[in-house]
């Protein structure tokens, strides 16, 4: 997932693409992307899962850094509004 205007990528990894030459390719790609200014936030299975909030507050954070004026509204299952 990327946001254009931010120049951030998000990423969501799993085990299978990271074996043998996966290993370098996210390395590679994350180095061209951060020669051309864009910053990626990679994030596992086990993040999204059970600390959802955490995540969207790490986005919302660099995003704020990159001149996103939004906000987080609070969760509709935790009733939290977080910041990284």
């Amino acid at each position: 997932m990327g946001y254009e205007e931010f120049a951030l990528l998000i990423e969501l990894d799993g085990r299978i693409g990271h074996v043998e030459k996966g290993m370098w390719r996210d390395r590679t790609r994350d180095n061209a992307h951060a020669i051309a200014g864009w910053l990626t936030l990679r994030f596992g299975w086990h993040d999204v899962v059970t600390d959802p909030c955490a995540v969207a507050a790490q986005i919302a954070a660099v995003l704020c850094t990159r001149g996103w004026t939004g906000r987080l509204s609070a969760c509709s299952t935790c009733g939290s509004v977080r910041t990284a």
